[in-house]
């Protein structure tokens, strides 16, 4: 049951990516009108926060010079993404109430998801500070 989410999670998003970046940008989508626009917002929010990240982790993934270092630095990041996705599916509740998909659940994962995004871009941009392995401190 939990693959079956994740997948359909993964395809929502592939789908409402592609959708509403071109609808999104154009100001087609009206971001407190129904509840199918607001989940496109909300997924466009997340992405546009995930975009950020993966350009930041790039940048410091570059600067870093051992490759024992990078390989830890991978790996954190690699674990933080399965963290924020596990525990967003955690606080947007069970998808199916009863046999009845909730309209709102993929507004409360991509919100989830956006918020913690951008908690890790300011992780990241002290990584991006720092001079020294081991920071932020």
């Amino acid at each position: 049951m939990r693959l079956w989410i994740t997948k359909t999670v993964a395809g929502a998003f592939a789908l409402l990516s592609c959708a509403t970046h071109a609808e999104h940008d154009s100001g087609k989508w009206n971001c407190d009108g129904s509840q199918l626009e607001m989940n496109f917002c909300a997924a466009e929010k997340f992405k546009h926060a995930d975009v950020e990240l993966n350009r930041l982790y790039q940048q410091k993934l570059a600067a870093l010079q051992e490759p024992s270092t990078k390989a830890r630095f991978r790996a954190a990041q690699r674990s933080w993404v399965a963290f924020r996705d596990k525990a967003c599916l955690y606080e947007a509740g069970p998808y199916d109430n009863n046999g009845g998909g909730r309209t709102i659940w993929a507004l409360q994962d991509f919100t989830c998801r956006e918020h913690l995004t951008k908690q890790r871009i300011m992780d990241m941009e002290e990584y991006l500070q720092c001079t020294k392995n081991g920071c932020p401190n």
